[in-house]
């Protein structure tokens, strides 16, 4: 091997370079500087926060403070790298009691944006500016300003715009800053916040007394309607915060708000305890609602894990566990919830989750199967009695009516003979030697999905105009993910129209959904897009929206089904060229054959 040339190979890296690598790390869009100066922010004790943005924070961002403030020495030296009033030795890495420690924030912002600080210590005659270009200060000069910092951060990335083409649009982007506000509101209700977009207010949340008052706020009146307090110490460990009602659930984990010591984390042990905690009393595939701001002594916590300070490690991590599943099951069950694993738990859930809807409705195949005897009796067919238990006889026949030779070669569904329905949810059928259970929820889901994805294909999906329009309230950041996608809401079978801020107007939706709340759509809808918007494509977007739309208009677990419905539904699988598992990729139904069960009973 030759020797390295003269001087060597290795070699320090120039400061500008190395503050650039650093600031990567802690600066990822612009989400990110909001959460830096936010914390800044509280950490100095403010009691009003405003934070203004332009373009998504791609041109400007401005947080304004009623902190305490800095002098002229610290407000001068809070731009060097490293300089923080945080901590002073290696033995206060052990008991942080604050937001921010490493002095990497404002250097590492100033790394990859213009910045101007403005800041006036409390008490103080006057204040003081400070201005930075290419994360040098260029200028220190005296300044009038009311008491307390203003941060304003303008083109963002523009000395690394290899950084800024992998930041996604204006929309997404906001998106990401409204979600940041909102966790941090939520974890200080004695704080006013604001949030402005190009001068339009998106967000007020003037300061409350508690958590209640707080999430209501936030997340609105409904949702936090039959919801409770969380309030409990264990072992030296405190969990507190709100709980949605069990009787609500959502299509991702977007409303499970988790903080340890006031600090807003991502912590997948801390997330599994309060899924655990509401255990069978959510639908599988759903997610439980909750703000859970978990309590420790510092030096059992460390916080000194990842630059942006997302993550923690817990000294007594299993103790933490159980005490969060503890505390929320008991919690839980001060609202009237049965104890997690209770027999019944299960099927009592799933009925009260399909309680939200009309459970009176009548199942309305939506895949047209002109082949199949029976399918228009099953539309029309009313919902005023379960079916039997034992063989069912429809139309004065026998089940042979699930049988004959019309129905399509398909996989067979309608050959087989019903047996009947149990618990409210799954169907029972037998064919020569073999037994088959069908999920009514993801077979009807199945069915909707194709008829909704060939109308959308042809071009137009059938909508039903609403006799009056419902008015839904969403959170700021959907509402802009709503605002953004309405005309591709509209190609999908929905009209909606903005009506103040954060509420539309829904005045059309797909004729499919029949009398399901289009409130409750358009809040998953919303939820989705914002969820999977981001990575998805244009197609795997529209899928993802369809399978929402097909979830919602059929027929839940938990609702008895008629020998017509179940005679349809079982044609309509037939009719179908893939049947075998729910948009979501759940199966439709599993076989068993008689071997199986023989060998189950050792015979």
């Amino acid at each position: 091997m030759a020797p390295p040339a003269a001087g060597g190979r290795i070699r320090v890296l120039p400061e500008e370079l190395a503050i650039q690598i650093a600031a990567g790390e802690v600066i990822e869009r612009p989400a990110s500087v909001v959460k830096e100066l936010l914390e800044n922010a509280l950490d100095a004790g403010a009691r009003r926060v405003v934070i203004e943005i332009e373009d998504g924070g791609l041109r400007s961002i401005r947080v304004s403070d009623d902190g305490e403030g800095m002098g002229v020495a610290d407000a001068a030296l809070a731009f060097t790298r490293h300089a923080t009033s945080k901590i002073r030795n290696a033995a206060d890495l052990t008991r942080i009691a604050t937001f921010g420690f490493r002095g990497e924030a404002l250097p590492s912002i100033a790394a990859v944006a213009a910045v101007e600080l403005v800041t006036r210590e409390r008490g103080a005659a006057s204040g003081v500016a400070v201005r930075t270009d290419a994360g040098a200060v260029v200028e220190v000069r005296a300044a009038g300003a009311p008491e307390g910092t203003t941060v304003t951060v303008r083109d963002l990335f523009a000395p690394v715009p290899a950084r800024r083409k992998f930041l996604k649009s204006v929309a997404t982007e906001l998106g990401h800053v409204v979600e940041l506000v909102t966790r941090e509101s939520l974890a200080a209700p004695g704080v006013h916040f604001r949030l402005l977009h190009q001068g339009r207010e998106l967000a007020a949340y003037p300061p409350v007394a508690g958590i209640a008052e707080r999430a209501r706020q936030i997340l609105g009146r409904e949702r936090v309607r039959d919801g409770r307090v969380l309030g409990e110490e264990r072992l030296g460990i405190a969990v507190r915060g709100f709980l949605l009602s069990a009787q609500l659930s959502f299509a991702s984990g977007r409303y499970l708000y988790t903080y340890v010591n006031g600090r807003a984390v991502r912590d997948r042990a801390l997330t599994h305890a309060i899924v655990e905690g509401y255990s069978s009393l959510v639908p599988r595939g759903r997610w439980p609602g909750a703000i859970v701001l978990l309590e420790v002594p510092p030096g059992d916590v460390d916080v000194n894990v990842h630059p942006a300070k997302h993550e923690v490690r817990f000294r007594l991590a299993h103790v933490v566990h159980d005490s969060v599943v503890t505390a929320v099951r008991r919690a839980l069950q001060s609202m009237g919830a049965p104890p997690p694993g209770d027999a019944g738990s299960v099927a009592e859930a799933l009925q009260r989750y399909a309680s939200r809807l009309d459970a009176t409705r009548p199942l309305a195949l939506v895949h047209p199967a002109p082949r199949v005897r029976g399918a228009d009796a099953a539309v029309a067919a009313t919902a005023d009695g379960p079916v039997s238990q034992t063989a069912a006889t429809v139309e004065g026949g026998s089940a042979e009516r699930f049988g004959g030779s019309d129905v399509g070669a398909g996989r067979g569904f309608a050959q087989l003979r019903f047996v009947g329905q149990v618990f409210r949810g799954y169907i029972v059928c037998e064919g020569g030697d073999r037994l088959v259970l069908v999920d009514q929820h993801a077979a009807h889901e199945r069915v909707a999905f194709e008829r909704l994805r060939a109308e959308y294909q042809a071009g137009a999906i059938e909508r039903q105009a609403l006799l009056l329009p419902v008015a839904v309230d969403l959170d700021p950041g959907r509402a802009e993910t709503v605002r953004d996608a309405q005309a591709r809401l509209a190609s999908l079978g929905f009209d909606v129209e903005p009506f103040g801020e954060t509420t539309f107007l829904v005045r059309a939706v797909p004729a499919i959904l029949g009398d399901d709340d289009p409130g409750l759509l358009l809040e998953d809808l919303a939820d989705g897009l914002a969820t999977h918007g981001s990575h998805l494509s244009a197609a795997e977007s529209v899928e993802a929206v369809l399978g929402r739309i097909a979830c919602h208009s059929v027929v839940r677990v938990g609702r008895a089904l008629t020998a017509d419905e179940i005679a349809a539904l079982l044609a309509a699988l037939d009719a179908l060229t893939y049947g075998s598992n729910c948009p979501h990729g759940r199966p439709v139904s599993i076989e068993f054959t008689r071997g199986q069960i023989e060998r189950m009973f050792g015979r």
